[in-house]
């Protein structure tokens, strides 16, 4: 493993991006208040004299005393383009400072996707997509097969099969997932898997994995676990789901038996504007006995410049809507995370590919914004929280390529930064 030492100074910045508020689907809109946010300076990720970019949005996960970024990476030197096929796993972050690449799990064909979670003290839990070598080394490919193992910072767990597509005309659509996993108990572990014509569901058992699934394709999905045990899924249909289903809409399913069988997904969320574009970035959180459903949607055909927000006390039988957040330049590619002060932090870029940095906090009474670290066009942000109060912030940026001007149609040398913060002030 390669390694690096970073230290940080912490610096003030001054708020980015303007963010509006209303509880009427966009009418009655005021102005956020301000999140004041000191985040250390940011830093580029290296190993002694490389860069290196994370591929796909890393899931930022505590290791005991340390913290890895777990999402595809590729080493850089400074006048290369991006490897389409990623040699690392992620970088784990050390208490003293030093940065270490983490080889991908050998025997599993190369990935074009990734996920990871928390698990048992000083342990995560890895999700990751494989793909043909050939599709894989292209760039852009579909997963054909889904694998698992555990890290605990310095070892892998023998990878395991979760998955194989039993229709190739049906691909696999994990990027519609923005929460494809979770736990059941100490040991079960719960899997989405979207398809063109199906939701698939793998559940880890003692004696390997199960399947089941919904007969609903071509839908974002989020998985969460309620107190008393049940499996939670929040969907909303994608522009390929079947005509029965509202492209508007949020529906939730449910499973008390572990995963084996699913209730027929029932609307929660149909909005009163006939100009409604399609849910996306859906994120379903349990806190004790109460739910709560968050995503962005914005006008048909249009880039999502709203962010929804409902709750239910009551299992998911009857759900309140909570204000919106507005985002008058756009918002995509949202994540959310909600901390143990019941408050909800949202990342996002203002355009699909790429763009300015969008950055809020639900503090439980009202929207604020965040200040940003920065001011450049950025892809694939992601927080998480490390405890007791750190907010960890990463993306990627683009540089300049040493000595040469960058290639026709690209921007330049991708490079994941990252930067820490203690919240609100």
């Amino acid at each position: 493993m390669m390694r690096a030492r970073w230290r940080h100074t912490v610096a003030q910045v001054a708020v980015g991006t303007s963010v509006l508020v209303g509880t009427c689907g966009g009418h009655d809109l005021q102005r956020a208040a301000t999140c004041r946010a000191e985040w250390t300076p940011p830093r580029s990720l290296a190993t002694g004299p490389h860069r290196f970019a994370v591929v796909t949005a890393p899931a930022i996960v505590t290791l005991g005393r340390r913290v890895a970024l777990l999402g595809l990476a590729a080493e850089l030197s400074e006048d290369r383009e991006i490897s389409s096929a990623p040699a690392f796993s992620g970088v784990v972050l050390g208490q003293s400072g030093e940065t270490t690449l983490v080889p991908r799990p050998p025997g599993t064909g190369l990935p074009v996707t990734s996920a990871a979670f928390a698990g048992g003290p000083g342990e995560a839990h890895v999700l990751w997509g494989t793909a043909g070598d050939s599709a894989a080394r292209a760039g852009g490919a579909s997963p054909d097969s889904l694998w698992y193992a555990r890290f605990d910072g310095r070892r892998w767990s023998a990878p395991e099969l979760v998955f194989v597509n039993p229709d190739p005309r049906s691909p696999l659509e994990w990027n519609r997932t923005s929460q494809p996993a979770t736990t059941l108990g100490d040991t079960s572990i719960i899997v989405a898997i979207p398809t063109r014509h199906a939701v698939y569901v793998a559940a880890r058992r003692a004696q390997g994995w199960v399947q089941s699934s919904l007969p609903v394709g071509s839908f974002y999905t989020s998985l969460t676990v309620n107190a008393h045990g049940a499996i939670l899924m929040a969907l909303a249909p994608a522009y390929f789901a079947h005509a029965r289903w509202d492209l508007t809409s949020v529906y939730l399913s449910r499973s008390v038996d572990g995963g084996a069988t699913w209730t027929e997904p029932r609307a929660i969320f149909r909005p009163t504007n006939p100009a409604a574009g399609t849910p996306a970035d859906l994120h379903l959180f349990a806190h004790d006995t109460v739910l709560y459903v968050i995503w962005t949607q914005g006008r048909r055909a249009a880039t999502p410049d709203s962010v929804f927000l409902m709750t239910s006390s009551d299992d998911g039988e009857t759900w309140r809507r909570l204000p919106t957040m507005s985002a008058p330049g756009g918002i995509s590619g949202m994540r959310a995370l909600l901390d143990h002060r019941n408050a909800f932090w949202i990342v996002g870029t203002t355009a699909l590919g790429g763009g300015d940095l969008v950055l809020g906090v639900w503090t439980g009474a009202r929207w604020l914004t965040v200040a940003s670290p920065v001011r450049s066009s950025v892809i694939r942000p992601a927080l998480g929280l490390v405890p007791p109060d750190s907010l960890y912030l990463t993306w990627t940026t683009f540089r300049e390529a040493k000595g040469r001007a960058p290639p026709p149609g690209l921007p330049g040398v991708p490079v994941t930064m990252i930067t820490t913060s203690g919240g609100c002030r």
